[in-house]
């Protein structure tokens, strides 16, 4: 399984993979490289989400953890990251709330996020949005749906899961 996971941590901050154990592929993208030891280790690849060099269709899976509130063009980040995956693929994204002081506390975010936005977002370039959150499976269907809602509107962090049609 080939995957890209960008925003990783090279020197400016701590390495954190948000790959799973099942990436048997992973790529790591981010604005630096890192020091030697990881590069010996890992492939990185230095580059800006909303300029991906990659061919179109090569990812089995896509993740930016934290990453597309530093960007300009959070729509072209998005874009850029359905791309490189194949169809039926996922993109996930993660976020802080707009609920969130940390949200606002990090000058270097340029754009504050709800889970309306990011839907929204998502909905605009044909992408399917996948929750996961979800609540209790025994309640009625109604009343789930209304709880899961209640539950990515107020996180501390927002995950979304999308997928390419």
């Amino acid at each position: 399984m080939r995957c890209l996971d960008v925003g990783v941590g090279a020197r400016t901050y701590r390495f954190r993979p948000r790959v799973t154990y099942e990436c048997t592929e992973p790529i790591f993208v981010d604005v630096e490289l890192p020091d030697e030891y990881l590069r010996k280790r890992f492939v990185f690849v230095v580059a800006s989400v909303e300029y991906l060099p990659f061919r179109d269709n090569v990812f089995d899976y896509a993740v930016a953890s934290h990453v597309i509130e530093h960007v300009n063009d959070p729509s072209k980040a998005l874009s850029e990251l359905a791309r490189v995956v194949r169809k039926g693929s996922r993109v996930m994204i993660r976020v802080p709330n707009f609920l969130n002081v940390n949200a606002y506390r990090d000058p270097t975010h340029r754009h504050v996020f709800s889970v309306f936005k990011l839907v929204e977002l998502g909905r605009r370039l044909g992408l399917r949005v996948v929750f996961p959150l979800r609540a209790g499976s025994l309640l009625p269907k109604p009343i789930r749906k209304v709880l899961t809602i209640l539950m990515n509107i107020l996180c501390e962090e927002l995950v979304i899961f999308y997928e390419k049609r």
